[in-house]
């Protein structure tokens, strides 16, 4: 079902850009769904 609806969408962010994804998806901007990538904390 994930991929006929198409949610299969993710984002790798670094720890350095968690304020940046959370901002995007507080102003509904976001299109990913954000995994973070814990090797760069």
């Amino acid at each position: 079902m994930c991929q006929e609806t198409d949610q299969t969408r993710r984002k790798l962010v670094k720890a350095t850009e968690i304020n940046d994804a959370r901002e995007n998806v507080v102003n509904k901007k976001a299109r990913y769904r954000y995994v973070i990538d814990a090797a760069t904390f």
